[in-house]
């Protein structure tokens, strides 16, 4: 919603194009369109989903603890198939979204960033390090 409210308050005066992935977790497009700007979406990538690599499965059905950032609901659903993980984790979440679809994780503590953006992400795990 931030997002949209930012591009609708710049009044662009060209078409749009959102690039975005297979799943979306808005329509951007569709929000931008109803407020009468021009928007077309391409999807540009799409998730693959691998199993987790032996050292990933080592480290969540462990015993010392585990800093798990999520950036998307999608990818903690394709998680949530992989567990339980005995580990303790403290998942950072991007989002209220992505926690609610990493809370059957069970983490022991779930961090969600105040802003869904990279920057606000990389200080919300720095400080569980720190």
């Amino acid at each position: 919603s931030d997002l949209v409210d930012m591009i609708r308050s710049a009044s662009p005066k060209k078409p749009l194009v959102h690039l975005r992935g297979r799943t979306s977790a808005a329509d951007i497009c569709g929000a931008l369109n109803a407020e009468g700007l021009r928007c077309e979406d391409r999807v540009v990538y799409a998730k693959v989903p691998k199993p987790l690599t032996e050292q990933a499965r080592a480290a969540l059905g462990g015993k010392a603890p585990v800093l798990l950032p999520l950036f998307s609901p999608e990818t903690a659903a394709l998680l949530v198939s992989q567990g339980p993980f005995p580990a303790p984790l403290t998942v950072c979440a991007l989002s209220e979204n992505v926690a609610r679809g990493a809370a059957e994780l069970n983490p022991q503590r779930m961090k969600i960033a105040p802003r869904p953006d990279l920057a606000t992400m990389v200080g919300l795990v720095a400080a569980q390090i720190a």
